[in-house]
């Protein structure tokens, strides 16, 4: 259900003092996943779940891409989560 994709090394990417301060996340959640309401929801879950559980495990210069697929709009906000964390841990190595 949910994809994700780092990029913290690429060539013509700023220098370290030009990073944002934070990791950054990107969210994709197509029309086939829900309607507007429900995929709106969806964007404002997620972002409540990086901003208070992943931000603090990724380092700085990560961009964290989500891809949600069919079916994440039906999960409860605590399974959604879990399943992002443990994507992101199995992904990327954040402890």
């Amino acid at each position: 259900m949910i994809y994700l994709a780092r990029r913290d090394a690429c060539p013509g990417r700023p220098a370290a003092a030009a990073l944002p301060a934070a990791p950054r996340l990107g969210l994709t959640v197509s029309r086939r996943v829900a309607g507007a309401v429900l995929r709106n929801r969806l964007k404002r879950r997620l972002r409540e779940c990086f901003r208070l559980t992943l931000r603090p495990l990724l380092p700085r210069d990560t961009d964290l891409v989500v891809i949600a697929r069919r079916g994440a709009a039906d999960l409860p906000s605590a399974a959604l989560c879990a399943e992002l964390t443990a994507a992101v841990k199995a992904c990327c190595g954040a402890t």
